[in-house]
Parts: C-alpha cells; sequence; structure tokens
C-alpha cells in the first residue's frame, strides 16, 4: 500500500472524529425546502440543470414522483427531488447536495462558496492547522466553572508526540490505536510497498467467459 494512501485514510479517520455533531448535517439536509415542477415547467427555467450533475431539474422531479408512484422501500429523503440554498439561493438536485453536505462535510455551496447556513462547530475547528513543534496553541476552548481551561480537541503537537485529544484517551491508549490502524492499514504489518491481496495471474478459469 502506497504510504499516500495510508496517510490519507489517516487523515479521513482523524477528520471523522474531529466532526462534533454528525447527526446536524443529515438534520439540515432534511430541512432542505422541496422545489415544485411548476417552478420550472417554464420556457425560461426548462432546461435549467443542477450544476453537478448536469441533469434537468424537470428529469429530478420526475424521478422522484416515479419513486413515489412505485412507494420503492429504497427511498430516501436524501435521493430524490430538487431543492435550494437559502443564504445563497442556488438550486440542486437533492442528492447531488446531499452529498456534498452529509459525505464531503462542506459548509459552503458547491457554486458560489457562501456558507449554507449550518450551526458553527466549537471553537476547537477541525479545519485549523496542525500546530508546529514547539509552538504552542493560542486557542482555547471554554472555560469551566473553575476557570480552568479543558483539553483542547484538535491535535497538538507535544515534542515527538502528536496528542489528538480524544475524549476518555490518555497519550498511551492513542498510540495504541494509531499503531493499530497504522498495522492495518499497511496490510496488517506487512511492507508498506506491498498489497494485503493475493493475486493470481492464471486466468484459465475464466476461458469460458470469451
Amino acid at each position: 500500500m502506497d504510504f499516500r494512501e495510508s496517510e490519507y485514510d489517516i487523515m479521513s479517520f482523524l477528520e471523522h472524529l474531529a466532526d462534533p455533531n454528525p447527526h446536524e448535517r443529515n438534520t439540515f439536509v432534511e430541512s432542505l425546502p422541496k422545489l415544485k415542477e411548476d417552478l420550472f415547467n417554464t420556457p425560461e427555467h426548462r432546461d435549467d440543470r443542477c450544476p453537478i450533475c448536469q441533469e434537468t431539474f424537470l428529469s429530478c422531479l420526475a424521478l422522484e414522483e416515479m419513486a413515489y408512484a412505485m412507494d420503492s422501500p429504497a427511498l430516501s429523503p436524501y435521493e430524490h427531488g430538487v431543492t435550494k440554498l437559502s443564504t445563497c439561493g442556488h438550486i440542486f438536485c437533492r442528492k447531488d447536495i446531499s452529498k456534498w453536505i452529509i459525505s464531503a462535510r462542506k459548509d459552503t455551496c458547491p457554486t458560489c462558496r457562501t456558507p449554507i447556513g449550518l450551526p458553527p462547530r466549537s471553537s476547537s475547528d477541525s479545519s485549523s492547522p496542525l500546530p508546529t513543534s514547539g509552538t504552542p496553541s493560542t486557542r482555547s476552548g471554554p472555560r469551566s466553572q473553575n476557570g480552568t481551561s479543558p483539553a483542547p480537541a484538535f491535535p497538538t503537537v507535544e515534542g515527538d508526540f502528536v496528542n489528538f485529544n480524544i475524549p476518555g484517551m490518555g497519550r498511551q491508549q492513542q498510540a495504541e490505536l494509531m499503531a493499530q490502524l497504522t498495522a492495518q492499514l499497511r496490510g496488517e504489518g506487512g511492507n508498506m510497498g506491498e498489497s494485503p491481496y493475493q493475486y493470481d495471474d492464471d486466468r484459465s478459469e475464466f476461458a469460458g467467459m470469451y
């Protein structure tokens, strides 16, 4: 496995830990308005398309209507229909804007980068850069009643140790967790350049398929 892939997977895991309120994104998407066909069934808007997937809004609404008519058990509030961001007014198919907000964890409009109106994160924003070694962080979280500041929820560098400040986990537990993650990403302790999968170049079993 390539080292850069391992690093990306670890950072993605840490970004997931850093999102303190993941359910707020689902709630936000569910609260987005449902736009009706009448809005686009006019000559000037008939060919309007989603800026992300380039499907016409009328076709997105037709798929939504078909799914409801068939009473599909797989029907999801994130999959069908057309919606609009209230902060900037840009319109998208619900499926793509849901992926943008929930899966990609974006807080701005994909077209104009205007904030979409999600509740602000805590002071320990995961977008803050990782402090360099020897440079104390100037950020502090909300103070408790006794005036002491709790440990920040963003990573800090303490000498040769990167403290991810995971609630309820000490330095030793964090080190063990990262060692386990690294071992899994490397193929359970194998060499970094080796793949954890075994490949068989013998294609004789597929002969009847050609």
